[in-house]
């Protein structure tokens, strides 16, 4: 299981409140306007995780270098680098850290989905999918675009 997550994964779309997401801001808080999110940076597939045989990841944007999931300090976040390991089923990002984050994961030969619980710091008002400080279900699909 391991071995088969080494590598460079882009994503695809993100599920939050059975509603599917293209668009997201720099720290992968989800939208659905690009106006809100920078233009055309928006655009989640424009974002790259690399999962290295070491046993570090690394965040990374197209043409516009590392980003970051969440807010330094907030509760989801995590930063542009870390370790990953797989223990019991789970992938877990930065195991031991104040910053651990455990996915429920599958791996398909070239997607690998990811499901974790986030805490919402902004509403998406007019859609009010949730409120601000809701815990949902985050589900984050990826295509492989290279091994490593």
């Amino acid at each position: 299981m391991e071995k088969s997550i080494i590598g460079t994964w882009r994503y695809d779309y993100i599920i939050a409140a059975n509603t599917k997401f293209e668009l997201a801001n720099s720290t992968m808080e989800l939208s659905s306007s690009t106006d809100e999110t920078g233009g055309n940076r928006g655009f989640i597939f424009r974002r790259r995780i690399a999962y290295l045989p070491n046993g570090t990841y690394q965040l990374r944007w197209i043409e516009r270098g590392d980003y970051q999931l969440g807010t330094e300090g907030d509760p989801n976040w995590q930063p542009a680098y870390g370790y990953w390991s797989i223990k019991d089923g789970k992938l877990i990002h930065n195991p031991g850290t104040f910053y651990e984050t455990i996915y429920d994961f599958t791996i398909e030969p070239n997607l690998l989905t990811k499901s974790s619980s986030r805490y919402m710091s902004k509403s998406l008002a007019p859609y009010f999918l949730w409120d601000t400080g809701d815990e949902i279900t985050q589900t984050e699909v990826f295509v492989r675009v290279e091994t490593n």
